[in-house]
């Protein structure tokens, strides 16, 4: 299908949501018979100057690794060419396209958007929960878009230690998230990840939380996955490939040293199965998990020395396992022979 008839499909597509959305507000606000809150939707093609934009046709054959083949002429927009300028031109011509069609809805847009946030409590706090002699939670600030990341050391009455404040770290930046955070286990050190693109690949940051120091670690293409070891220096982390964004190894970093030389502690041949790395309850081991739609797989390490990973049980298709480790004992939640 020619990218211009996404475009035209996609426009449709907002303006039944928008609809939706108008008739929805007003049924929860009772606005149906107020006239000062009233918002009315024209379901009529706008009047455009411009002529959507048209795709290029280049040829280009795909063979799969069995042997078929196909003929994909956009093959050149697939997702892993970002960078290359002519599919940057291409986008943004559709971007235009789509603001100009969709131009004679701004005023509705900024009605709907005005009222919604007019719900929301913008000053909001989540839930404190207690780690170890911190408390720790996140907060919002009246017209701040971020997070602010805090704890208080042993009462919530002590005074607040902000260890980031992502409205600060995200000016400068049109997209900027914080994706996961963890603390050292001696609470001296906080590691993050960061994506500033969009794409859910991270770079990895350590922030010294009694210095303010932010060390960069030069650990880039991530998932979000972080796990501590004992000695307060490595962090284990998840490496996606950069083509495919599919999460192939599990990496370990020490602190100071540099990231092109980190070495690989697992690798996953299977391009079906997914990684993820974590530090389990007791913080005795740290685990790396293979998953796929219905199978799993486990290997653990001690995270006082975590060089050897031990396989809990081998991947089983259709066996889905997760072992836990608390006080002294493992615990091991299975489907096997209990379907659902």
């Amino acid at each position: 299908m020619k990218r211009s008839v996404l475009v035209v499909a996609i426009v449709r597509i907002n303006l039944i949501l928008l609809l939706i959305c108008t008739f929805a507000l007003c049924f929860l606000s009772g606005c149906s018979n107020d006239s000062d809150r009233e918002l009315s939707v024209t379901l009529t093609a706008a009047d455009i100057s411009m002529d959507p934009p048209v795709a290029e046709k280049r040829e280009f054959s795909v063979v799969a690794p069995h042997g078929a083949q196909r003929q994909d002429d956009y093959y050149w927009l697939r997702d892993d060419q970002r960078q290359d300028q002519d599919i940057l031109d291409y986008l943004n011509a559709e971007n235009k396209y789509t603001d100009a069609a969709m131009s004679h809805l701004t005023g509705l847009k900024d009605s709907l958007y005005e009222e919604l946030i007019g719900r929301l409590k913008q000053d909001d706090a989540s839930v404190p929960y207690l780690y170890k002699d911190f408390w720790y939670y996140v907060r919002y600030e009246e017209n701040n878009d971020y997070p602010i990341y805090a704890r208080r050391k042993e009462s919530m009455d002590a005074p607040e230690e902000v260890m980031l404040h992502v409205n600060e770290l995200a000016q400068n930046h049109d997209y900027y998230k914080v994706a996961n955070w963890s603390v050292s286990p001696d609470q001296n050190l906080l590691a993050y990840v960061v994506d500033t693109v969009g794409r859910r690949q991270y770079a990895l940051y350590v922030k010294n939380l009694t210095t303010g120091q932010v060390i960069d670690t030069g650990v880039t293409g991530t998932s979000y996955d972080l796990a501590w070891a004992q000695d307060n220096q490595t962090i284990f982390y998840v490496w996606n490939n950069p083509d495919t964004l599919l999460s192939k190894s599990v990496k370990s970093h020490q602190l100071g040293t540099n990231a092109e030389s980190d070495p690989v502690v697992y690798y996953e041949p299977d391009d079906i199965y997914y990684l993820s790395v974590e530090l389990i309850r007791s913080e005795d081991y740290i685990c790396i998990l293979c998953e796929s739609t219905l199978t799993s797989e486990q290997r653990c390490a001690s995270a006082a020395n975590p060089v050897d990973f031990r396989l809990i049980a081998a991947r089983k298709q259709g066996v889905e396992y997760w072992a836990d480790h608390l006080n002294d004992r493992w615990i091991v939640r299975t489907n096997e022979d209990a379907p659902n």
